[in-house]
């Protein structure tokens, strides 16, 4: 015996499988839209961090004095003047504006004013000669 009733049973419906593109379609994920934000920008800093970081060079300590303040922590971090003879200083960063000529002792350069809120305060890179080589690099300011 059958009958047209209807029954409160639901009729099952198969669960359809996800394809692997639905689990990379990101236009609607409002979360995944910030996540590429972030790593977009990080990317981004990462970038211009890299590229505007100055390096020595001795065109630009040469060329442009005004400048020197920024190379000078290039300078003294990197140690390339340590154990240098007076000439090879004088190859690499010019003729010094002060120095000691009979014992060679020391060199000065003028690195120009470095930029403060209070004005600008002179800024000297002194190199310290023992045995007739660097060694020791120090910023003075006055």
């Amino acid at each position: 015996m059958s009958s047209n009733k209807p029954t409160l049973a639901k009729p099952s419906i198969k669960k359809q499988r996800k394809g692997l593109k639905d689990y990379f379609d990101y236009r609607n994920n409002l979360v995944n839209q910030v996540g590429l934000i972030f790593f977009s920008a990080f990317v981004l800093a990462t970038i211009f961090t890299h590229e505007f970081n100055l390096s020595f060079s001795e065109e630009l300590w040469k060329e442009e004095p005004a400048k020197r303040y920024k190379l000078a922590d290039i300078i003294i971090d990197s140690e390339i003047c340590i154990g240098k003879t007076s000439e090879e200083i004088k190859s690499l960063l010019g003729r010094p504006g002060d120095y000691d000529s009979d014992e060679k002792v020391f060199f000065s350069y003028y690195l120009g004013n470095r930029p403060t809120f209070s004005g600008g305060e002179k800024a000297y890179l002194i190199l310290h000669f023992e045995n007739g080589r660097v060694t020791r690099v120090i910023e003075e300011i006055n």
